[in-house]
């Protein structure tokens, strides 16, 4: 079962315009871990900022069976959490008030925070390791402590769908490994997750691929499947080594 996709989707952007994304259908399965993959300029973060219905688009985007046009903004930032790579950064702002932004959406008519967002807001600072900071200002933070923080800002939406544009991005390997196991377990939970990464061989850890290429959708399917590893390969043009080591899949660069 498909929890989100898109239909015919066309973005154009800037003066001009420029099309970035041509006619791009792609479904999102259910309760999965897909990651958006591809070259520098292939259209992977507007893909994700479309599904999340942040661009003006031709064509359509369904979340859950509904036109995402026809969500209202309260409702669809219920069901869609979103994390962007440049992200607006309130520097001024405790930690823990970062991450309780995230809880906006569910707050009631006088805005204050019940005993069910307070928990989502503990454990989201947990999942991410950050709650040892949680009165430090984020602008005290280095950029991977940050990141941490706004991913655990996503995580504290409790959306049934999470689309997060290269979220290990600044995160050293330790914190890139947790990271990653975090996202293992949401989607164990039922929670599906969309994630745009530039690190082939991490993007082979999520279950299905989509892969663009000049604004194009090439090939999808499961990260397993060697003839999505050939269309992969074919668009970083071969330079990509894909074999399985144990039950993993794994890439490298192939000098």
């Amino acid at each position: 079962m498909h929890i989100l996709h898109t239909q015919g989707l066309t973005v154009q952007l800037g003066q001009g315009p420029h099309t970035v994304l041509h006619d791009v259908s792609v479904a999102i399965p259910k309760g999965r871990w897909t990651c958006v993959v591809g070259p520098n300029g292939a259209g992977k973060s507007t893909l994700l900022k479309a599904m999340a219905g942040l661009l003006p688009t031709q064509g359509s985007v369904w979340l859950q069976g509904q036109d995402i046009s026809q969500v209202s903004a309260a409702q669809r930032a219920k069901q869609l959490a979103w994390m962007g790579q440049t992200e607006a950064l309130w520097l001024d702002l405790r930690v823990c008030d970062v991450v309780g932004l995230g809880r906006l959406p569910h707050l009631g008519w006088w805005g204050d925070y019940s005993a069910q967002d307070l928990q989502a807001i503990e454990t989201a600072m947990a999942q991410m390791h950050v709650d040892h900071m949680r009165h430090i200002l984020l602008g005290e933070l280095s950029g991977g402590e940050r990141q941490r923080v706004l991913l655990a800002r996503a995580l504290a939406v409790q959306a049934q769908v999470l689309l997060m544009d290269e979220p290990l991005a600044h995160l050293d390997p330790p914190h890139q490994v947790q990271c990653l196991q975090t996202l293992q377990q949401l989607v164990s939970q039922g929670i599906t997750v969309v994630t745009v990464l530039h690190d082939i061989h991490l993007a082979l850890y999520a279950q299905h691929l989509v892969v663009l290429e000049q604004g194009k959708a090439v090939c999808q399917g499961s990260s397993q499947d060697t003839h999505v590893h050939q269309q992969l390969n074919q668009v970083f043009q071969g330079c990509l080594d894909i074999r399985p080591v144990g039950a993993q899949w794994v890439a490298l660069p192939k000098l």
